[in-house]
């Protein structure tokens, strides 16, 4: 198996080399890698060094033709700048300056640009460093793109008291304490990423937040974050409120006296089909579980459809904001599908339990039966 993975990325390779496929958008081209990696990687397989090699230089081979004679458009600039990225995971240094000189800081997204200025220091070349910030300077047209600027500063660059100062900027054109909160949130992004800080600096700013603004959203949302990282079996749960596909209201007050199996997961996910069937499953035997669905689903529509099969054995909340939603964020929920067990007195009975083994299987209804429990 593994001589002919290596055989198809020589035939890849050949096939780019004489003449790139025509009319393919980026999007295309980047799935076609995820399969190849699928395909070096099936049945749980370790492919050896010289395959995974050779499936590297087949796909930078492929993206450098993609860039000469495809990329057009939207495609373009994210083009490039992945094509600069796989250069840099190469170590092919010139090659990865090449890519990022080729970008025009003029014309292209800032989101490229900041990513550009992020690789031209990591590779040592200052003067391009310089020239792609000051152009994502002048092309970071809101708070969210300006906090985003200032976190590559203050972490992956370097710069902290630039970082720091576009920060106070942003607090000082802030109209009211909504805008103060949601600026601070994304600033502890950035406190977050910064490796000059104490181990414990994203916590203590999340702490700040919620006590400085502590009748703002965002204020809220730091306070319900920074306990969930906390939490341990038999704690209290944070309190939640959110609104299910078909309108019922999900109260974690009005759920007391049952056991509740909160599921963060993407309803069209295989693991996370695999859970939801799991608890499903569960509660044929026991009436006292109520099972609500945090579904990630950047389409609602998918969501919807799940709800819809599930009728009446499940509520799904779903707001199409993937792991950015609500609930995630305050159960500080990072990694999905994953369940949290929480009991009939509204404390927590089990956390990160998942069904995709045998062992797993059994802690999580190990979980929900010490949640049933009366």
């Amino acid at each position: 198996m593994r001589i002919a993975a290596t055989a198809l990325f020589c035939i890849l390779s050949t096939a780019i080399a004489q003449k790139p496929p025509q009319g393919r958008s980026l999007e295309t081209l980047v799935r076609a890698f995820e399969a190849q990696i699928d395909q070096l990687y099936r049945d749980g397989k370790a492919p050896t060094r010289d395959e995974e090699s050779a499936l590297k230089k087949s796909q930078l081979a492929e993206m450098e033709a993609f860039v000469q004679h495809e990329a057009a458009g939207s495609d373009l600039w994210p083009a490039r700048s992945m094509l600069a990225q796989m250069c840099v995971q190469m170590r092919q240094k010139d090659r990865a300056i090449t890519a990022l000189s080729a970008i025009d800081a003029e014309g292209a997204p800032f989101s490229v640009v900041l990513r550009g200025a992020e690789l031209a220091a990591e590779l040592g070349d200052a003067e391009l460093r310089q020239r792609l910030v000051l152009r994502a300077r002048k092309a970071a047209a809101s708070v969210e793109d300006r906090m985003d600027l200032a976190r590559v500063l203050a972490t992956a660059l370097r710069d902290v008291a630039a970082g720091e100062a576009i920060h106070k900027q942003e607090l000082d054109a802030a109209k009211d304490d909504e805008q103060r909160a949601y600026v601070g949130w994304l600033w502890c992004k950035a406190v977050r990423e910064r490796e000059d800080l104490p181990e414990n600096s994203y916590y203590d700013a999340l702490d700040q937040l919620a006590k400085n603004l502590p009748a703002t959203y965002w204020g809220g949302v730091a306070k319900d974050r920074s306990t969930a990282s906390q939490f341990q079996i038999g704690a209290p749960c944070i309190a939640f409120r959110a609104t299910a596909l078909g309108g019922a209201e999900v109260r974690s007050e009005s759920q007391r006296g049952r056991a509740v199996a909160l599921a963060f997961c993407d309803t069209q996910d295989p693991l996370s089909k695999e859970l939801l069937a799991r608890l499903l499953k569960i509660a044929e035997s026991d009436a006292n579980l109520a099972i609500v669905v945090i579904a990630t689903d950047a389409d609602c529509k998918s969501a919807t459809r799940s709800a819809e099969q599930f009728g009446s054995k499940a509520l799904v909340v779903c707001d199409g904001k993937g792991m950015d939603s609500d609930l995630l964020l305050r159960f500080h929920v990072e990694a999905a599908p994953t369940v949290i067990a929480i009991d009939t007195k509204g404390n927590i009975a089990g956390l990160n339990l998942h069904a995709e083994n045998k062992e797993a299987q059994q802690e999580l209804d190990a979980a929900i039966a010490r949640a049933s429990a009366k």
